[in-house]
């Protein structure tokens, strides 16, 4: 299936309780016309088989979906910010249903698998993260496609635009090395890292029918700022084979 660029961003609400092992949430899609632009512009970019339309787009018209999910977590990390050993593991579920007239209903699943090794000597880290979602339809209803699974970003494919990919599952894999180039020591917070990274990753329609072909791959590096307590930034240069990037983010990648 060909790919498709994220047409909108939809309204999210969310009620997180504290507790890091379940979550609640309700999410609203509106905007529809800002969705119609969207469409005509990547349709006359898009390949004339690829299944995405005007005519059999699903959720074009606009939705409005409520969904109830949980979340199980098994934690070893030494750090929330910036982990130099440990392992997360998280699996999730979410059942989304229709709150109009409309046929969208779908049941979403995620995995998070992300690991920690301290090589050769201390601040130089190997971390690699596994990303799985699958997504299935509730009886006859459809999946709306700006629910549908996407990668593209500076949170997985960091090569390419924002959704750039876009289908029912996904599989994402994220490796990095970093390594430490300025401290300011054992009283003081501060610390820049360097990094290198790769990103493998791809869409599917079904995911257990050509699992291991066409993957998608981002390389490059960047630096990082931080604190024992936070985290302040990164800056990446990311490449693919569609383009080059320079990203910042005030948040970690994982």
């Amino acid at each position: 299936m060909d790919s498709m660029y994220e047409p909108i961003a939809p309204l999210i609400v969310r009620f997180d309780p504290p507790q890091r092992n379940f979550m609640t949430f309700i999410k609203i899609q509106g905007n529809t016309q800002d969705a119609l632009l969207a469409i005509e512009k990547i349709t006359r970019s898009m390949d004339p088989k690829s299944p995405f339309n005007r005519e059999n787009t699903p959720g074009l018209e606009g939705a409005a979906l409520i969904g109830v999910g949980g979340r199980i977590v098994f934690d070893t990390r030494d750090n929330d910010f910036y982990p130099s050993k440990g392992l997360l593991a998280a699996v999730s579920a979410t059942v989304f249903d229709q709150t109009d007239d409309s046929k969208y209903g779908f049941t979403r699943y995620n995995l998070e698998l992300s690991h920690y090794l301290t090589l050769f000597r201390r601040g130089r880290i190997f971390a690699v993260r596994l990303l799985g979602e699958i997504n299935t339809r509730t009886s006859d209803n459809e999946t709306p496609f700006f629910e549908r699974a996407s990668l593209g970003g500076t949170g997985d494919l960091r090569g390419y635009n924002t959704g750039r990919f876009r289908d029912k599952d996904l599989i994402l894999l994220n490796l990095e090395y970093r390594y430490p180039i300025w401290d300011a020591g054992v009283d003081q917070i501060g610390a820049m890292d360097a990094v290198l990274f790769v990103d493998i990753g791809r869409v599917f329609d079904d995911l257990m029918e050509d699992t291991f072909k066409n993957y998608k791959i981002s390389y490059g590096g960047g630096i990082r700022a931080r604190t024992t307590t936070g985290f302040l930034l990164r800056a990446e240069f990311a490449h693919s084979d569609e383009e080059n990037k320079v990203l910042f983010r005030f948040e970690p990648m994982f």
